[in-house]
């Protein structure tokens, strides 16, 4: 992964949603629900992100939702990849540096 695709990626992810916050959450197995939890939420696969990692990790939906709560913008990555997956560790923290981006 590079700096360019770093790039591609968060540029995708603002041109999609009306993210402008800066607060990111990365959830793992058994806290998808608090993705529900959202007003107004823009929901993105992983798979439309250019070079974002997708999860194939059972009861990870692998998207981000952008949405609103207790008045505050938020950006969440429902799953994440993991390196027992084969990943390595730059693709593994992509999505990091994509939120940071963002």
């Amino acid at each position: 992964m590079n700096v360019n695709q770093e790039n591609q990626a968060s540029e995708f992810i603002l041109s999609k949603t009306s993210f402008c916050g800066s607060t990111a959450i990365i959830l793992g197995s058994g806290l998808g629900e608090f993705a529900k939890e959202l007003n107004n939420p823009k929901h993105l696969t992983y798979s439309e992100i250019p070079y974002y990692p997708a999860s194939n990790v059972e009861g990870h939906t692998g998207e981000l939702v952008v949405g609103n709560v207790l008045g505050k913008e938020v950006i969440i990555a429902n799953g994440r990849s993991h390196c027992y997956e084969g990943y390595d560790r730059k693709l593994v923290t992509f999505p990091v540096r994509v939120f940071k981006k963002c």
